[in-house]
C-alpha cells in the first residue's frame, strides 16, 4: 500500500485501507473468512488472539503513520475495525482544525 499521509483522506480510503492491513494481518496467521468492520477483534469475532490483535494495531500504526494511545492498546477502546478507522478519522478532523 502507498504510504500517504491519513489527513488527506477520506473515511472510507481510511476503511479501504484498514480493511486492507487486517486483511493481510489475518492472512499471515492463517484466519480466513468474511471481514466484518464490527466483528470483534478478539478470537471469537476476527479470530485473533491477544498478540494477534496488537499485531494488528502495530501494523495499522505502521501503515497509516497515526499512532493509536498506549492506554487503548489493551482496552476495549478497539474492539473492532469500525472503532479504528472512526478514531483514525476523528484524530484526522481534530489534528486538521488545530491548524
Amino acid at each position: 500500500m502507498k504510504k500517504e499521509n491519513m489527513f488527506s483522506k477520506s473515511k472510507e480510503e481510511i476503511s479501504e485501507d484498514i480493511l486492507k492491513i487486517a486483511k493481510r494481518v489475518l492472512q499471515e496467521r492463517g484466519i480466513t473468512g468474511n471481514l466484518d468492520l464490527m466483528n470483534p477483534l478478539n478470537e471469537e469475532g476476527l479470530g485473533l488472539d491477544s498478540i494477534g490483535r496488537l499485531n494488528l494495531l502495530a501494523e495499522i500504526e505502521k501503515e497509516t503513520r497515526v499512532e493509536l494511545p498506549e492506554e487503548c492498546w489493551g482496552s476495549r477502546t478497539f474492539d473492532n475495525l469500525f472503532s479504528i478507522i472512526q478514531f483514525i478519522y476523528e484524530s484526522r478532523r481534530i489534528t486538521k482544525s488545530e491548524y
